[in-house]
């Protein structure tokens, strides 16, 4: 639902594992490309059976097998794009955050499943956004936690960067 306020040209899901996210949002986003990294390769085959057995799906999404640092090193991300990223629980690369500090994008989804890694990278991102001469800010609009795992102190954690338009 937070995706819903802006229109798309392209989604990017950064570490995207098997596509927890890439497939639910190929299905709400019907006329976008989406655009998935991710470095287990028994994953990606995973997702790109699942591409393969659905036909809506085969011209729209696309599994790379990469390293998420090297993937944004290759990739032009554009203001019109959406990125999603869920690292795993030691966070993002500190050059993923500082590349997206520095692209056009106006809107990025952090879901986190460790929020000390999330604060340390959402640093990361405002410091290298501070330094970017562009008159684009991206902002922390909002963040939720949900407590999946009862009884444990582990939390899921989403938060929206983006341009701040009031």
């Amino acid at each position: 639902n937070w995706a819903e306020d802006m229109t798309y040209e392209r989604l990017f899901d950064l570490y995207a594992g098997g596509g927890n996210f890439t497939f639910p949002l190929a299905n709400h986003f019907k006329a976008q490309n989406i655009i998935a990294a991710e470095l287990d390769p028994r994953l990606v085959q995973k997702a790109q059976e699942k591409i393969q057995s659905t036909n809506s799906l085969q011209k729209r999404v696309r599994f790379y097998t990469s390293d998420v640092a090297l993937f944004l090193k290759r990739t032009e991300l554009k203001a019109k794009d959406l990125v999603v990223l869920d690292p795993p629980r030691s966070g993002a690369d500190a050059f993923v955050m500082k590349t997206l500090a520095h692209s056009p994008v106006q809107k990025i989804l952090y879901i986190s499943c460790h929020p000390v890694s999330l604060a340390r990278d959402l640093k990361y991102f405002f410091e290298a956004q501070e330094q970017n001469s562009s008159s684009k800010k991206l902002t922390l609009k909002r963040i939720q936690c949900f407590e999946m795992f009862p009884q444990t102190d582990h939390v899921e954690t989403i938060a929206e960067l983006a341009i701040d338009t009031r």
